[in-house]
């Protein structure tokens, strides 16, 4: 079986819990996984592997592989996968054995998804400050059901007021917000800059964020806090302030290429040209094809990096030698191939028939 992506992360996945490919397809659901099934779990598996080890996008796999649904072992569901899976799959409520081991985190983020399983909930008591926060910036309708407001900490009420404003009348904490939870606030409610009084403790990329979102404070701003990398941010959104950037060479390769992605026009001012790594590349240009006569890295470029560019400027496909691809490469650059839009397909086809038969073996 070519598992190829997702080969290390599978191993590791088995390895948790000492079985082999075959046993844990079997652990799973029973030995009945096609190959196609069986790869669409390894990529339902993947994305949270570091932090949170054992996990399956459930809701994911089932509608992928909806077959799937009536040879799963429901219980070696979790509370995680249950959560997840319920937030995007209320109907399987009926298959749940773990409503009593859902904590507080766990029913303020399926209610806050699904908030018609309230009359389960038997833990309202138990939520903390910011399991309180989570479900009502979602589902304010249950405030009154909240007696925690005084255990709600600073984060938590910046998290909450940034998209429920109505609730400011219940806070107490303004005086424990720091400089970054007023950035992201009043990014949101700049209405709330009256009970700010943290202005001289914001750091450049505080700024940054805040003017990004809402320039109108500029004149409360000390420019001279704000790095090279806070520039780029800050200018991405706002060129405007061009004229006060005196960091134009602390700018690294990385904010250069994100910032010429959307404002081309400060090109000129670019003196790390010779520095931008291939993933810079393949991102700026997928935005801005006319720098192309700069880019000195087009051997460098590697599979997911040829995947990004071509999706967005199939022109530049005659540039890829596609001969140099391993089997590793081919996976990463056809695991993208079905978010290629249709005329880049003909046209990658057009110009390098030779990859058909790659292509139409990529999904089976």
């Amino acid at each position: 079986m070519n598992r190829s992506l997702h080969e290390e992360w599978w191993d590791s996945f088995c390895q948790q819990y000492d079985k082999t490919e075959d046993e844990m397809k079997s652990f799973l659901f029973n030995g009945e996984l096609s190959k196609k099934e069986f790869e669409t779990l390894v990529d339902c598996s993947r994305q949270d592997f570091i932090t949170c080890g054992y996990f399956i996008d459930y809701g994911k796999l089932f509608a992928s592989c909806p077959r799937l649904i009536e040879c799963c072992n429901w219980t070696r569901l979790d509370e995680l996968s249950w959560v997840d899976l319920l937030s995007q799959k209320p109907e399987f409520a009926e298959k749940c054995d773990k409503w009593d081991e859902f904590d507080g985190y766990d029913w303020s983020t399926l209610l806050g998804n699904q908030p018609q399983f309230a009359d389960r909930c038997t833990k309202f008591d138990k939520f903390d400050g910011g399991d309180w926060s989570r479900l009502l910036r979602k589902q304010p309708q249950f405030a009154n059901k909240c007696d925690k407001w005084n255990e709600f900490a600073g984060g938590n009420w910046g998290e909450l007021l940034s998209s429920k404003p109505q609730f400011a009348d219940k806070c107490n904490k303004w005086d424990e917000f720091r400089s970054n939870i007023w950035g992201h606030l009043l990014g949101k409610q700049p209405q709330f800059a009256d009970k700010c009084d943290k202005w001289d403790e914001f750091e450049g990329g505080d700024w940054a964020n805040l003017l990004s979102a809402q320039p109108q404070f500029a004149d409360k701003c000390d420019w001279n806090k704000l790095t090279g990398v806070d520039w780029a941010a800050l200018l991405y959104s706002q060129p405007q302030f061009a004229d006060k950037c005196d960091k134009w060479n602390d700018f690294n390769e990385t904010g250069w290429s994100f910032l010429l992605t959307k404002q081309p026009q400060f090109a000129d001012k670019c003196d790390k040209w010779d520095r931008f790594s291939s993933w810079n590349w393949s991102r700026l240009l997928s935005e801005q094809p006319q720098f192309a006569d700069k880019c000195d890295k087009w051997d460098e470029f590697d599979a997911i990096d040829w995947s990004w560019l071509l999706r967005y400027q199939p022109q530049f496909v005659d540039k890829c030698n596609f001969s140099k691809f391993n089997s590793e490469d081919w996976s990463c650059f056809l695991f993208n191939w079905n978010e290629f839009s249709k005329g880049l397909k003909t046209h990658l086809l057009l110009s390098q028939p030779q990859l058909e038969k790659y292509f139409n073996n990529s999904h089976n």
